[in-house]
């Protein structure tokens, strides 16, 4: 289908666009980043065969322009979502994003249902296993560098038998 070819060409453009233009800097809005992000989001789902359900939110108050956050940050956990929770799930994949905010802080919330950290280390998802340690030190020097106090939670998601549900992963900036 050539308009379908067109549509998703156009996302992998400008997701290589936006990694080049950005690729020399260390921080960039948060409203660029959930660009990229839905970008990539788009492909995902059209790699899973229209199988992938995400959303992203953010409370209406918010100016995404003003809030700057570590270049992809939340791609990362949005990647590592799709790579090591989403992709092996049979079906009903679905990634969430919600941007909520105080006087003094901004959080951002990426939830997922997939397969869970532990069944994704015994099935050794492809990766190098130092992701969340190298995500550590960008946001150690990014807070050094800008005076700020960024920080990242990881949550196993559970349901009342143990069973895995998911991951959430909560940045607060």
């Amino acid at each position: 289908n050539k308009e379908d070819a067109q549509y998703y060409f156009g996302k992998f453009a400008s997701l290589l666009h936006r990694g080049l233009k950005y690729a020399d800097q260390v921080e960039t809005t948060l409203y660029e980043e959930l660009e990229f992000v839905r970008d990539y989001l788009i492909l995902q789902k059209q790699r899973f065969d229209d199988d992938l359900d995400f959303s992203i939110e953010s409370e209406d108050d918010i100016n995404l322009n003003n809030i700057r956050i570590p270049h992809s940050l939340v791609f990362t956990f949005v990647e590592n979502a799709i790579k090591h929770g989403l992709r092996h799930k049979i079906s009903n994949r679905n990634i969430r994003i919600q941007i909520s905010s105080t006087s003094s802080q901004t959080e951002i919330v990426i939830t997922d249902n997939g397969i869970g950290r532990k069944e994704s280390k015994v099935l050794k998802t492809t990766g190098t296993g130092k992701g969340l340690a190298i995500v550590t030190k960008i946001i150690e020097g990014y807070n050094k560098l800008n005076n700020r106090s960024l920080s990242y939670y990881v949550k196993d998601l559970v349901n009342d038998n143990g069973k895995s549900t998911g991951t959430e992963v909560r940045i607060v900036a």
